[in-house]
């Protein structure tokens, strides 16, 4: 699944957002790469021991 900078509701800081019912932690990297390229997209990886989805990317 592709996540967007629309997707994670325009975030300004490092957290966790609900996306179609799934939890995504939302990294201080990610952000601030959407802040240089709103346009960038990222892949979501489970992270079992957390048992929560993480951005992977941006995919270019």
């Amino acid at each position: 699944m592709e996540i967007s900078y629309d997707d994670v509701g325009k975030t300004k800081t490092a957290r966790t957002v609900l996306v179609n019912g799934r939890k995504i932690r939302v990294d201080r990297q990610a952000v601030e790469i959407w802040k240089e390229n709103p346009e960038a997209l990222f892949n979501l990886v489970w992270n079992a021991d957390k048992r929560e989805f993480c951005l992977s990317g941006p995919i270019e």
